[in-house]
């Protein structure tokens, strides 16, 4: 966990700064905890912990954690995270809402996958969806496997990523790939990561 918070924080920099490097973290952590571990508590817990405490951001994961102990209902917990740190940081694309918006959708949602997708998109108002909703995927996702999300869901996609640009950016060529050759490009980079850092195949 702490390799991967490192490694984002790194890579983060190229297009991001300050809050939005500690949201690059806070993901990375719960990804990497969560091929170990399946509370999702424990998860939050223990990526919060790579975040400065003097940072807003660990300020924002600490308020959901606060709410979910006191068993406050999670509507109840996103309705203060947005009226705290919203007015703060206006963007939809913000870190610091959408990453305790993502902290909030895990604690809740208790490991399971549709349950914790659904209550991320219904906080999603004034925040970045598709974000959020890949966040808390890919970590219930890396709890228990991908089979644990819709067969339905998977198929419509048809294993393909393809595309001229994204909004106003056009691409030197058009993409198109399948997601599960991507997926086993991600792979082999984390394993370069790992064994660039000591890791042993066992």
């Amino acid at each position: 966990v702490n390799l991967a918070g490192k490694v984002a924080r790194y890579y983060s920099h190229i297009n991001g700064y300050a809050e939005g490097c500690d949201g690059a973290v806070f993901v990375a952590a719960c990804i990497s905890e969560a091929f170990f571990e399946k509370d999702p508590e424990a998860i939050v817990r223990q990526a919060a912990q790579l975040i400065s405490p003097k940072s807003n951001y660990r300020k924002a994961l600490d308020q959901v954690l606060i709410g979910y102990s006191r068993n406050q209902h999670w509507r109840e917990v996103a309705n203060e995270i947005e009226s705290v740190w919203r007015p703060e940081y206006p963007q939809f694309n913000n870190s610091v809402a959408n990453g305790a918006l993502c902290a909030l959708a895990l604690l809740y949602g208790k490991g399971d996958w549709l349950n914790t997708v659904n209550i991320v998109t219904a906080t999603d108002d004034y925040t970045d969806a598709d974000c959020n909703g890949d966040v808390v995927s890919s970590v219930v996702a890396t709890m228990h496997g991908p089979d644990v999300i819709p067969k339905n869901l998977v198929a419509t996609l048809n294993d393909r990523i393809y595309g001229t640009h994204m909004g106003p950016l056009k691409f030197d060529k058009v993409i198109d790939e399948s997601i599960s050759g991507f997926a086993k490009r991600i792979a082999a980079t984390g394993r370069k990561i790992l064994a660039a850092n000591g890791a042993r195949e066992d």
